[in-house]
């Protein structure tokens, strides 16, 4: 069983961009109200900053301070909890294919159609259409391909580049 939780490396970076344009906000509300002459200038430009960096980063160290496990491959099926509480069974998923785009890598998960598994209907099914769940890796711990292996001793993984 394999279970990944958020990156502590991620969150950093997620920190560092988030101070940065706080930083930035700050700044511009200091000229703003610089040159309105405002008498409280320190003061509302501390309380900008605070509240911007607390919508720019409060979720994300929240998610963080849980640590709880965010994705789990299973011997009964694949556990995301961004997308439901359950696992999905491995006989409900189709195919998983391990897409690269840029520095991205995402796991996408296709689902059979209804409750039985093999529908002659989805055997030649277009496999353009939208994956029924998008795992993001970039967000946790752990290599793509270390994930797509443990998938791949329960379920159909296909690459694409």
């Amino acid at each position: 069983m394999a279970q990944y939780r958020y990156s502590d490396a991620r969150l950093r970076q997620t920190l560092i961009v988030a101070t940065g344009l706080t930083v930035m906000v700050c700044f511009l509300t200091w000229m703003l109200l610089t040159a309105a002459s405002e008498p409280h200038t320190v003061i509302w430009t501390s309380a900008t900053g605070f509240v911007f960096f607390a919508f720019m980063s409060l979720a994300t160290l929240i998610r963080w301070l849980r640590r709880e496990t965010v994705v789990a491959i299973l011997p009964t099926g694949l556990f995301d909890a961004r997308w439901q509480s359950d696992p999905v069974t491995w006989e409900r998923i189709r195919e998983v294919v391990l897409r690269r785009m840029e520095n991205e890598i995402r796991l996408d998960v296709y689902l059979w159609r209804g409750q039985e598994p093999g529908k002659v209907a989805e055997l030649h099914a277009s496999r353009e259409r939208t994956p029924d769940h998008s795992i993001d890796t970039t967000a946790l711990e752990g290599d793509a391909a270390e994930m797509a292996q443990s998938i791949a001793r329960y379920a159909v993984v296909r690459v694409e580049a």
